[in-house]
């Protein structure tokens, strides 16, 4: 299985558009991190590797509630900053 910087990208454009859930996106970045401790995993291209490593634990986190309830602990400006910092 291969992934790039541009899968991140989508899933964070996702995100933002709402046309895909933070449980999804949560539940895809789970899969790529299984598949890497599978050793099934390839980043392309590899001088990618800690961007979009750093995107993955980003986006499997990002369902996570606010420990004060009403909403989750990243914001849409949240979201879009790590975007911004990840991708662009």
């Amino acid at each position: 299985m291969r992934i790039t910087l541009a899968d991140i990208a989508n899933k964070f454009d996702g995100v933002l558009a709402e046309t895909l859930t933070r449980d999804e996106a949560d539940r895809w970045a789970w899969s790529m991190i299984e598949a890497d401790d599978a050793g099934g995993l390839e980043f392309l291209p590899p001088t990618d590797h800690d961007r979009i490593w750093r995107g993955l634990i980003y986006l499997h986190g990002i369902d996570m509630p606010h420990p004060e309830g009403g909403g989750f602990l990243h914001t849409q400006q949240d979201i879009r900053e790590a975007y911004s910092q990840l991708c662009e």
